[in-house]
This record gives structure tokens, sequence and C-alpha cells, in this order.
């Protein structure tokens, strides 16, 4: 027992003593003496030299480790082998909260920043493996995480810098950008959109031309000219569209739009031509629109860890985020739309940072919660002279589950008679997003009520059958995932229909972002026939840009029939200045047919012509080569013309102008237009709007889409040609210093041709000027009153309670608060301090504008132990309390 005590305590001097050497052969050495008198044991000597091996050559240091300016352990172990060092970087992310990397047989895999830039540490070649830690070498550790660092072996000071956002500082920017998305929707969003008048001039289109036409294989040529005057503007409180055939003196379709008459339901009255009579139409309906102010089309959800917070981008731009709820985070955006991509970028708690990429399916009318879309039609049918109905309405129970419903009521003729017949239609609509699969279930049905007969022909026998079996009914899903699209459907069809059923499959995949390969496979099933028609192709389609130049290559493989197989080579090139040439061969037949076609276009050649031109070679059709050129020159005058090696010959000349009817020397490429005229005003009482007597401001410069204006003398500007059925972003520059557009974001929505009034609210900023009367305190020393004004705290809110701004008086008792809007306020003065007790100021204030002077004067006084405005030099509204 004694013996076995004294060879333990033996050991343990004798480990102290062999680790406490200088060189590592003398620790060796010892380590063998040991072995050979028994002491240690040959598992304990083996596992000594596996260590001593291991670190040879090995020096380490507790360095002092700074990172960003910022100390965060005084014992960071950095390891010396040979002349290089090597840094320990699984405790260098702890200190940095980073967890976002993994390790596997032979990388250390990292992803950093909130670009999730992939560094790849290779263990073998840029590593030490230690039982503790993977020890990096310094100059790849550098090259991977850091800009730049210092290393200061004399002191043991290590300082670096990292060229990376760490998770805190990524967290921190993503709250920015939240607090950024949050106040742009308090801000005020100003729409200016067309006004309905009785009456207003709008715009109108003249075609006339003179043409010569020579058919393929004729001798003879034909000598005609043709006419078309078109209208469109504001008309009874709506707009009114017609077209007038010059040549024949017969008037077209007339049509009166009341578009978003209440919001989104729109109203049409419709006067068709009908041989040679006139039948009217009438349609009353509401389209989901993407303008709506709250809720989108679509729903995203996805798990997340708990904890989380996660950015919803597209086109590179967060549009929302959200922290979750229970581990779920839920994004309903109108900008959240069908067939879009969009990137979920999810920060979990750990520092953790995930992609994943959601791709929307199409929604089948999905409706948001509490959306509704509906259609009714009514229009006349003169052959009959009676009247058809549809409608059709779609409801949102949840934002995720639509229900639609329909009638129709249509003129059929029957065996010996004609009647009305009424059909009901149902849908019903599921989907949307979870864990990055999108998703749609959709089933709807229609039916005839009637059972009255009709004559059909089916496989060439005529058949009297009872309209109560008109029915069928589809289901459909559709997936997306990824890079992966699925779609099935199935039909049934009644025994009216010479269909029984139908079945469908389609599936997409997209391969290295430009390669989109496809299948299809579709069989459709007879009632009156065993035989079934079956179709399955095999798509692929690559796209390429380089330069200025675009390539596509595609084919169509058809599985049942070769002779329908197509190959397609497109080129194009749009380094000719502002023209594009365009180079297409198509094969067909499984290769055998072939067509060509090149082209020249472009777009407003020079400002002044737009032109079009194509000439094109097929070995299948009747003209082998024919060639076409289309031109038109500053809006007025067009050129038609087209030749084929088959003797056909088509040329026109002619007139296509439109013309604003209140500025016809200005130039427009539709009629489809409105103008918007901007008024801008000194907004004195900060509410919008243009009262009386309140002040025009000039040389306010306006920006509209590409077209910029100046407000003349009485501050007004005119822009022209502002095309419908857009929503433009109005960006104001004001020239004047001390007037801004106060937050106010502004917009221009035109739904139909009118003549929009913009009133533009410049807000003046005021500044409240004051100082405090230490007139009370003119016994303390000039230590006393600056020690006094520094524990002087003054406060300006709004009438929400919010900080608008704080600031404290200068040594001589003055402040200045800018940027005020003429508006009520609380002002608030308290002593933070503990040498006087004084009761603080609590007003309510009125700044108003004044065109001399744009600063507010107050007195702040301090009588018998209270704050107060001095109202004798008060030149404010103040009420008393709050």
């Amino acid at each position: 027992m004694k013996r076995t005590m004294y060879k333990l305590i033996f050991f343990l001097i004798s480990v102290v003593y062999l680790f406490a050497q200088a060189t590592d052969n003398e620790k060796l050495k010892e380590l063998n003496y040991l072995k050979e008198q028994g002491i240690i044991t040959e598992e304990d000597y083996e596992v000594l030299k596996q260590e001593l091996v291991a670190n040879k050559n090995i020096d380490e240091g507790l360095y002092d480790l700074t990172i960003n300016s910022k100390l965060v352990t005084k014992s960071y172990g950095v390891i010396k082998k040979g002349d290089n060092y090597y840094f320990p970087i699984k405790r260098f992310f702890k200190y940095i909260g980073f967890e976002n990397y993994k390790v596997d047989k032979r990388y250390l895999i990292a992803y950093l920043g909130n670009s999730l830039r992939e560094e790849k540490i290779d263990l073998s070649k840029d590593a030490l493996i230690l039982k503790d830690d993977i020890y990096v070498e310094a100059n790849r550790f550098k090259s991977a995480f850091l800009s730049e660092y210092s290393l200061d072996s004399k002191n043991l000071k290590m300082r670096v810098y990292l060229s990376f956002d760490t998770p805190k500082e990524i967290l921190r920017l993503v709250e920015v950008n939240r607090e950024n998305l949050l106040r742009e929707e308090k801000e005020k969003e100003l729409i200016f959109s067309s006004k309905r008048r009785l009456f207003d001039l709008g715009y109108a289109r003249v075609q006339l031309g003179y043409g010569y036409n020579k058919l393929a294989g004729e001798k003879h040529e034909t000598w005609d000219w043709d006419g078309t005057l078109s209208y469109q503007g504001g008309l009874l409180y709506g707009e009114i569209t017609a077209d007038y055939d010059i040549r024949e003196n017969e008037l077209n379709t007339v049509r009166l739009e009341y578009t978003d008459i209440w919001e989104g339901h729109n109203f049409d009255i419709e006067n068709r031509r009908y041989e040679k009579t006139r039948e009217w139409g009438f349609a009353f309906y509401k389209n989901k629109g993407y303008y709506e102010e709250a809720g989108g089309e679509i729903v995203i959800s996805e798990s997340v860890p708990i904890g989380s917070k996660a950015e919803l981008i597209y086109m590179g731009t967060p549009i929302e985020i959200q922290n979750d709820v229970n581990g779920v985070v839920t994004f309903s955006n109108p900008l959240i739309r069908t067939d879009r991509t969009y990137t979920l970028k999810i920060y979990e708690p750990t520092g953790k940072i995930i992609e994943k990429e959601i791709k929307t399916v199409k929604d089948y009318y999905l409706q948001k919660k509490g959306g509704i879309e509906y259609k009714v039609y009514l229009n006349e049918i003169k052959r009959y002279d009676r009247f058809e109905t549809e409608a059709k309405v779609y409801y949102g129970i949840t934002d995720r589950f639509t229900i639609g419903l329909g009638y129709k009521r249509k003129v059929e003729e029957l065996i010996d008679k004609v009647e009305h017949l009424n059909d009901i239609t149902a849908d019903i609509v599921y989907g949307g997003t979870y864990n990055g699969l999108s998703y749609t279930f959709n089933l709807n049905g229609e039916k005839t009520l009637d059972n009255s007969l009709v004559s059909v022909e089916r496989e060439g026998v005529t058949k009297n059958i009872s309209v109560e079996n008109r029915f069928k009914y589809k289901y459909l899903n559709q997936f997306n995932y990824s890079d992966w699209k699925l779609i099935y459907e199935y039909e049934g069809y009644g025994e009216y229909y010479d269909e029984k059923q139908r079945n469908k499959v389609e599936v997409d995949y997209t391969l290295f972002n430009n390669l989109d390969l496809g299948y299809t496979w579709e069989e459709t099933e007879y009632r009156y026939s065993s035989k079934k028609k079956s179709v399955s192709a095999i798509t692929a389609d690559f796209d390429y840009s380089w330069e200025k130049f675009l390539i596509s290559f595609g084919t169509l493989q058809d599985l049942n029939d070769t002779k329908n197989n197509e190959y397609r080579v497109t080129a194009y090139y749009n380094g000719l200045d502002s023209v594009t040439m365009k180079l297409e061969n198509v094969w067909v037949n499984n290769g055998k047919d072939y067509e060509a076609k090149l082209g020249f276009y472009n777009n407003n050649f020079k400002g002044i012509i737009d032109f079009s031109s194509e000439l094109s070679y097929s070995s299948y059709e009747k003209e082998k080569v024919s060639f076409t050129f289309s031109v038109k020159v500053a809006d007025i005058l067009s050129i038609d013309s087209y030749i084929s090696d088959d003797g056909a010959r088509n040329h026109r000349v002619g007139i296509d102008r439109v013309i604003d009817l209140k500025n016809p020397l200005i130039t427009l490429d539709s009629m489809d237009n409105s103008r918007v005229k901007v008024y801008t005003f000194i907004d004195e009482n900060n509410n919008n709007k243009l009262d009386k007597n309140e002040e025009r401001v000039s040389g306010v410069e306006v920006k509209l889409g590409n077209e910029t204006v100046v407000t003349d003398g009485v501050g007004e500007g005119m822009f022209y040609g502002v095309a419908n059925g857009n929503i433009y972003d109005m960006k104001v520059t004001i020239k004047k210093p001390a007037f801004t557009l106060g937050g106010n974001v502004l917009k221009v929505k035109n739904d139909f041709s009118s003549t929009i009034d913009a009133y533009i609210p410049i807000k003046p900023m005021l500044t409240l000027s004051g100082v405090v009367d230490l007139e009370e305190m003119k016994n303390f020393t000039r230590e006393e009153k600056e020690s006094f004004l520094n524990d002087l705290v003054i406060e300006v809110k709004n009438m929400n309670g919010d900080v608008i701004e704080a600031t404290v008086p200068d040594n001589e008792g003055r402040f200045d608060i800018s940027g005020l809007f003429p508006e009520e306020y609380y002002f608030e003065a308290t002593y933070i301090g503990n040498d006087y007790k004084l009761k603080p100021i609590q007003k309510q204030i009125k700044l108003s504008y004044s065109k001399e002077n744009m600063t507010k004067l107050m007195t702040l006084k301090i009588k018998d132990d209270i704050l107060a405005i001095k109202k004798d030099k008060n030149r404010l509204a103040v009420n008393e309390g709050r």
C-alpha cells in the first residue's frame, strides 16, 4: 500500500517536473525513465507521449482579445507552431455569438453576414485540430473573417476588426428596417385620382389611309381607302369611348365606363352594332385590386424556431419583417401575388441565418379574408330579342379559403323552340404557402338546372339529350417548391358531353436558373368511343444573356408522334443604338420543315421614327420568302408594306394621329391618358387641403414619371399624356429652405381619362426659440446657473404624446427647436437636478404660420418654485394644463 502511494506521489511530482522543462528531448527522456521504473503504466506512457508529440514545437499564450474596439476576453488562447500563429475559431465564434457554421471531416464552412457569404476552411491544410478547439492559421483566419488585425506577442494583446456583420449587428439592422417600414406605413399617403365631371374634353384619334392590294396568283389589283375616328373623354361623370367608321358611315361600339365608383366597384354601359341595328350590354363587377391599402393576395406562413425574426424580400428589397408567434411567421402584404418569387430570410435566436426561396402559385380567384370579387352581366341578344344574364361571386372565408357561386341564364335553340336555360356554378379554393411549399386546391363544377331536350351530334349520329345531363366538374392541385412545379387536373363530364373524363399532369423544373425542363401528360376518355386520346410531351428551354446578346434555345418532343417535334433557336442583339435585331429559326415536323425570320425594330428612334421590318423564309408555306415593313413618322404618318414571292402585294400610306383636344400640339402615343394639373401651396394649418387665402408657391419642381414641370408664378403646372391604369410616384423638390413636404408621400392614380387636380401641400418649418429668465437666480454664481441649465430638459411632443425633440438650454439659457409645423403641440420643461424643487411646465401650445416671421418666441421664468411661461413676451397660444 505504501509502495503504491510512493509511486503515485512520485508520478505526480515527475509529471509536473517533466512538463516544466525547457526542451522536448528532456521531457521525452524523463517520460522513458518513468516507464522503465514502472512508475507509469504502458497506457499512461502512450497517452503522455502522444500529448507531447502533438504539442511539439507549439507554444500557447493567453491574449487579451479586442473585437471591433471591444475587449471580449483576457484569456484567448493563441498558439504558435514554428513561425505560424493559429487562432481558436470556435471560441472566437462564441465571443461574437455566431453559430451559422458547420464542421465535417474536411471543412469548416461558415456563412457570414447578412449576405451569407460562404467561407470554407480546409482543416487538413489551414488548421490544427486539438481537443478543445479548431485552430486556424492566422493568414487564412484574416482572409476569411477579418478586415485587419494586430498581434502583440510581447504584451499578449490581440486586436481584430471583423469583415462581416455579427448576428447582433444584423438584428439591429433588421430592426432599423422594421422601423423604416413602420414609419412608411404611418406616413401620410396623398393619392390624387381621376376626377369625375359632367363633361371633360378628352382625346381623339384620326386614322386615314390609302392602299394598294394584290392577292397571290391574281393579275388585278385594287386601290381603296379606310378611315376611323375615335374619341375618349369624360361624360356624365364617367368615361366614354367610341369608334366611327368614316368609310362605311357607321357608328361602332360606344361604351360608357364608371371605374372604381366605390371601393373597386365598376359599372359599364355598352351599345354595340349588330348587323343593321344596335344592342345593349351592362356590366357590374369588382376585380381583386392590387392597390388596396391592406391585405395581400396570398398569405405566406412559415415555421421557424421560437424567438426568430424573418424578413420577406422581393426583388432584393425587404417588404415586411415579422417576429415569430409560437414558432410561425405570417406575411400578408399587397406585394405578395401569384406566380412570383420571394426570399424569406430567417434570423434564428442562435445567430444562425437561413434563406428560403418561395414561389407562389396561381390563385384561381383566391381572396383574402373578407375579400370579394364578382361579375354581373346583362346583354341584349337582338337575334332573339331577349336578354342574357350571368353572375359570379367569390368570397374569402379566410385568407386561405374562398368559395365561389355563379348563375347563368342564356338563350339557346332547342329542338323546336328558343328558351332561356339556367346554369349554376360553384368553386372551392384553398391555398397559401407553408415551409417553402406554395399550394392551391381548386374544386369547381357547373350544371344546367332545366330538363329541356336539345339535338347534339355524337359519333356521326344526331341524338336528343336532356340538358339536365349537362354538367361537369374539375379538381385541380398545384404545388410549387423550390425549383419544382407540379399541377394535376381531373375533369369529369355528364352524359351530355362526348368526353367522359380527362386527366392531366404538368411538371416543371428550373435548372441552373437558365434551363427550364417540362413534362406534360394528358389523357381524355370518350363516352361513345372506346378510344382514348393521349398527349404527352417533354419541353426544354434555355436562355443565355451575354453583353448585348440574348440567345434562346427550345424544343418540344411529342412522345406520341415525332412529326410534332419542334426545335427553336432565337437570337437578339440590341447593340445598334435604339434598334434591336432578331433572328428566329424554327424546325417543325421533327426537323423536316424549316422557317426563318430576320427582323429589325425600334422604339422611337431619334425621337421621330418608330419602325419594324421582317424578312422571312418558310419551306412549308405557300410564300417561301416574304418581306414586311412598317414605319411611323413623328406620330402622324404611317407606312406599311408587304411583299411575298408568290406575287402578293400590299402597300398602305396613311395618317395616324392622337390629339389632346385641349392641347393639340403635344405628341401622344394613345388616347388612354389623363392630364395632371398640380397646385403648390403653403399649408398654413397643416391639414393637407387648400383653404381659402392660403398662399401659392412658385418655382417648385414636380416630377411625374419621366416628365418634370416647375410651377409658375401662381403655383400651377400641367402634365399631359399620363397613361391610365397606373399608380405613379410624384417627386417634389422645394427650393425654398424653410419648407418641406412634411413626411407626405404623393402618388397619382388615374383610372380613366380626365384632368386630375393635384393639390400639393408645402409645409412651413417653424422654429420655437426660447430663453430662460434667470432674474430670480441673480445671486447665483455662473457655475450654479450653468449647472441648473444643464439639468433643465425641454421637450416638444405631438398630440399623441410622442416626443418630437428634446434639448437643454445653452449657458446663456437659450434653446431652439426647429422643424415644427403649424399645429398644436405639448410643451414640457422639467428640472431633473437635485438642488432645487421645481414643479414642471406642461402646456398645450399652438404654432401659427406667419410669412414675416418663421420663428416663434417664448420666455421661461422661475417664480415661487414653479417653472412657467412668461406671458407678456409669449407670442404663442397657450392652454393651461393638458
